[in-house]
């Protein structure tokens, strides 16, 4: 027995350990997966956090031009050298390639055959070439339409620029040739100056398309995006619109001389969401002549643009000018040559902002330019230079670049961080199913466990009843009856007898039966699992045999419940229901009883009644009722009165 008891705890002690250890890895891998979707989630609230202070993409559906491409090619090796001129030197510390693009299946945005392997150099003022950017010997990972950025560590001054190609990307557009190479735009920083601005561009590999595909195109300034923070204003705002002419001119005073280099006039661009998108432009003037003076009359004033002829079609970019480095505190603007509105046939001229530059430095910021030959106040000037368009803020063009491909990075970076959340939530929710899963099969285990030591014990004191069994039916029974023979056959034996003795032997047989009898019955109890004999069932035969010739009736209602019982609660209450009937057996003079198995409040409940004499004062309590009773746990009730019978009621 205490062997048994070893193995089973130890038994218990390994499994528990065992579950110890799988819900401690477990919970440890919970832990860590919980942790990275927190850093996750971190990590996106902080890009949202940036992404939110970033300016949003502004895309000009109607560009001036497209940029540049070269010929088509039928391999992917070859040797494109575009090469541009500054006319002087500057330190040049960020490169910008805007890709080209084109539109992909569901109208996304791809870009269009950017080099795959190539190098930039600076051209040195000894006309030497220095690479800054090698790409030579990896591929370069494009992808998105953003700007790509090149910044330069070793700043120096340069003439020029050389991109030199050395392999070309697949052509995945409906033009000719497997291969090709294309950009936007080519901007080269000094500081917040673009120096390449309008810059020549001469190529060794072109494919020219009118003006709208060229070489000259890729230092124009136009590209599908305009360099400002998106956020459409009133559609009907139009700082300048004076309807029915055919010439405007404006003059500037800066408040002090300036060297103006670069002019940006900003056409009224118009939204899908606010007009027919192909508008825009509409009113704004082709022809332009700017001169410069330090003294307000222009008497020895110098020409900056001599009546240029801008592109035959306008666009939603601002029209970007470098001019001669000129030093001056007056500018005169003369327009002409309107874009006129085909919507309504009138000629109106129509412009949302004009910005002046000095080495990138915006110096027309709040200055009211004067309209001549119209009254003043006609129009409202002041909004032609508050850094607002109709499409949103202006932002410095190398703050923009810069931002652009920023958010462009962090919103790829979201995307990914949204991904891995997402993962990391699968995992989360699998090890929650995992953690499930282990938990029930640890309980299922424990239950099969216990069963199992409660099948062994079961079987153990299966063994132990029916050795006690077979040993109280093979000695203590056997003996009883053989005590019992005995004395009959000295009875028998006896010639004479006094009824003293008569009667003593009659006792003596009918205990010796009696003890045989309760041994066999003991027996039967401890058998009646192995038997298939309930105890309601024995309780009924001993019942009628304790009774005798009374008139006994049963009234069992709750046979189920009182034959799942254990054993040991069993044989109490058995002892107390025979405790009870021999004392209405003995002594109650009845001539009637019952004894019910019932069920109250969900409580079992047994009631032994009787019509007999009723138990006399001087017998009561009945002390070995109420022993029983406390064994059991129940509550004891017991009515009784002389001439009425009894009635004992036992509430488990």
């Amino acid at each position: 027995m205490l062997l048994l008891r070893s193995r089973i705890v130890s038994c218990i002690t390994g499994i528990c350990f065992l579950a110890l250890a799988v819900s401690s890895v477990s919970s440890g891998l919970h832990g860590e997966t919980a942790q990275d979707s927190e850093k996750i989630e971190e990590q996106i609230q902080s890009l949202e956090a940036e992404l939110a202070r970033l300016p949003k993409e502004s895309l000009n559906l109607t560009p001036w031009t497209l940029g540049y491409r070269s010929q088509a090619y039928e391999q992917p090796k070859t040797d494109i050298r575009i090469e541009m001129h500054f006319g002087s030197a500057f330190s040049v510390d960020l490169i910008a390639l805007m890709p080209a693009v084109y539109t992909e299946d569901g109208e996304q945005l791809r870009p269009f055959c950017f080099p795959k392997r190539f190098t930039i150099e600076r051209i040195t003022a000894d006309h030497e070439y220095e690479i800054v950017v090698d790409y030579s010997e990896e591929d370069y990972p494009i992808e998105g339409i953003e700007p790509q950025l090149f910044s330069i560590k070793d700043v120096k001054a340069a003439t020029g620029l050389r991109l030199r190609i050395y392999e070309l990307r697949g052509n995945r557009t409906w033009l000719t040739g497997k291969y090709r190479a294309a950009l936007a735009e080519l901007m080269a920083f000094a500081g917040p100056n673009n120096v390449a601005l309008n810059q020549t561009v001469g190529t060794n590999s072109g494919a020219p398309y009118s003006y709208i595909w060229t070489a000259r195109a890729l230092t124009d300034g136009f590209s599908l995006h305009s360099n400002v923070d998106r956020d459409p204003q009133d559609p009907n705002r139009v700082p300048l619109r004076i309807r029915n002419i055919d010439r405007a001119v404006m003059e500037f005073d800066l408040g002090r001389e300036h060297t103006i280099d670069e002019l940006r006039l900003w056409p009224l661009a118009h939204t899908i969401q606010f007009n027919y998108t192909s508008s825009s432009g509409i009113g704004f003037p082709r022809g332009l002549e700017i001169t410069a003076a330090r003294e307000p009359g222009f008497d020895e004033a110098i020409t900056l643009l001599d009546k240029a002829e801008i592109y035959p079609r306008t666009g939603s970019n601002p029209l970007m000018l470098r001019v001669q480095p000129t030093r001056a505190r007056y500018l005169r603007i003369a327009m002409d040559n309107i874009v006129p509105d085909y919507r309504i046939g009138i000629t109106e001229l129509a412009i949302d902002e004009i910005e002046l530059f000095s080495a990138g430095r915006l110096i027309s910021e709040g200055i009211i330019p004067e309209l001549q030959g119209l009254p003043p106040d006609s129009y409202a000037m002041e909004a032609l230079t508050d850094g607002v368009t109709a499409e949103g803020k202006i932002l410095p063009l190398r703050r923009w670049v810069e931002d652009f491909s920023r958010r462009a990075q962090v919103e790829r970076n979201l995307s990914s961080l949204r991904q891995d959340l997402l993962v990391a939530h699968e995992v989360e929710r699998a090890q929650a199913i995992y953690l499930t899963i282990a938990a029930i099969g640890l309980i299922v285990l424990l239950l099969l466990v216990f069963w199992l030591i409660y099948l062994m014990l079961q079987r153990r004191w299966t063994n132990i009843r029916e050795k006690i069994a077979c040993d109280i039916h093979d000695h203590l029974g056997a003996n009883m009856m053989s005590v019992a023979h005995t004395l009959e056959l000295l009875q028998h034996s006896q010639e004479e007898m006094s009824q003293k003795q008569a009667r003593l032997y009659k006792g003596a047989i009918r205990t010796a039966r009696q003890s045989a009898q309760d041994a066999r019955q003991i027996v039967q109890f401890l058998e009646q699992e192995e038997s298939g004999h309930s105890w309601v069932e024995q309780l009924r035969e001993s019942a009628l045999l304790i009774m005798g010739e009374i008139d006994l009736e049963f009234d069992f209602q709750e046979t189920k419940r009182f034959n799942q019982m254990n054993l040991s609660r069993q044989w109490d209450l058995m002892l107390f229901i025979k405790e009870a009937l021999n004392n209405c057996s003995k002594y109650s003079e009845a001539t009637h009883a019952r004894l019910s198995l019932l069920s109250k409040s969900g409580r079992l409940c047994v009631i032994v009644e009787d019509n007999g004499l009723g138990i006399p004062d001087d017998r009561l309590p009945l002390k070995h009722l109420e022993m029983r009773a406390r064994r059991l746990k129940s509550n004891l009730e017991l009515k009784t009165a002389p001439g009425e019978g009894t009635r004992i009621r036992l509430q488990l």
